[in-house]
């Protein structure tokens, strides 16, 4: 589960007891801005990767960021930037993410307070999960 300040831990489901895995220093929660999304590999068991988005500050600008870690059984490990310099604000911020069956990673972000440009499509295409 993760939480917008940064943190991102495992809750065994049989018992409801929660192992912090990690604390994303680099995110900054501002306003509705944070650790905002997750989503595992979907072959976890044999391919442990979990990807997150968050917003941090790059310079004086608040952005947002797709991050790839590894699970090693304790902790998450071999962070690995796919997609950086997204556009965030401290309203009409979020991101939800999923991963199709042929391994393609999708976000979904918010108007970062440009509700004009949240009309336009801005496609990025970059590899799949699988790449």
């Amino acid at each position: 589960m993760t939480e917008r300040g940064g943190r991102i831990s495992r809750v065994n489901p049989a018992t409801g007891v929660v192992t912090p895995l990690l604390t994303i220093s680099e995110v900054v929660s501002n306003n509705e801005g944070g650790l905002l999304g997750m989503v595992l590999h979907p072959d976890f068991s044999t391919i442990p990767q979990v990807f997150v988005v968050y917003d941090y500050n790059n310079g004086s600008n608040y952005r947002e960021k797709v991050v790839r870690y590894t699970y090693n059984g304790t902790t998450l490990t071999n962070p690995m930037i796919l997609l950086d310099n997204i556009a965030a604000s401290s309203i009409h911020n979020g991101s939800r993410c999923w991963i199709t069956p042929d391994l393609k990673l999708f976000i979904t972000t918010g108007d970062a307070s440009n509700q004009i440009a949240s009309a336009k499509y801005f496609g990025i295409e970059w590899k799949s999960v699988a790449d």
